[in-house]
């Protein structure tokens, strides 16, 4: 992958086993610290979708990529489906997948793949003034003008991702993310053991929101 980017090929990756969610395959199975390295390789796309919609834009963009090569990290297991309001700009990196039902937006909750889903429920729980931003592409939105990052960074900023905190402080005033290697287990209460859960992140948010 490395050497694709170094050298400028637009060959396509396409990744699966995507967070610590693949359950009974471990540790070995979950890259918690694969996502944001290969964020950090120079010259390559690095897409993470959380539908349909976000894949074929991934997909269109990478076939058309001259001079780097494209990873496309997908997940292997179910998650619910959210939809792309029409008119979203996938080409900036980040989009508002689901609006704030206030002007005044008191929290924005930052996700990416199959933390996406997630992040909505936890917005549904919070309530008003919150809205969930969709990153496909960490590189591409931070690209974007000063006045668009304002639009997707509105109030306090919350990242959930299954993999390594650090890189989101960034963006984020606060991070789920996970810092140590994954577990062996169902799917689901592997998710949990590691705070992936809309409670959880609920209450922890409440107590920060001013």
């Amino acid at each position: 992958m490395r050497l694709a980017a170094l050298s400028g090929l637009p060959v396509i990756y396409l990744l699966t086993h995507d967070s610590i969610a693949v359950g009974e395959d471990g540790p070995t199975h979950q890259p918690i610290e694969q996502l944001p390295s290969l964020r950090l390789v120079p010259n390559m796309n690095v897409f993470r979708p959380c539908n349909g919609i976000e894949v074929m834009y991934a997909w269109r963009r990478a076939l058309l990529e001259k001079s780097r090569p494209s990873c496309i990290v997908l997940s292997r297991q179910q998650i619910n489906m959210v939809s792309t309001p029409l008119g979203s700009e996938l080409s900036r990196g980040a989009y508002v997948i689901y609006p704030s039902d206030s002007k005044r937006v008191r929290a924005t909750i930052l996700a990416t793949g199959s933390e996406v889903p997630l992040a909505i429920e936890v917005a549904k729980k919070l309530g008003n003034a919150v809205q969930v931003v969709s990153v496909l592409s960490v590189a591409d939105f931070r690209k974007q003008d000063v006045e668009y990052k304002k639009q997707m960074l509105a109030g306090l900023v919350v990242a959930i991702e299954a993999a390594a905190s650090a890189p989101w402080f960034e963006f984020a005033d606060v991070v789920f993310g996970i810092d140590a290697f994954g577990a062996s287990g169902d799917g689901m209460d592997v998710y949990q053991k590691f705070g992936f859960d809309a409670d959880i992140i609920v209450a922890d948010i409440k107590n920060k929101i001013k």
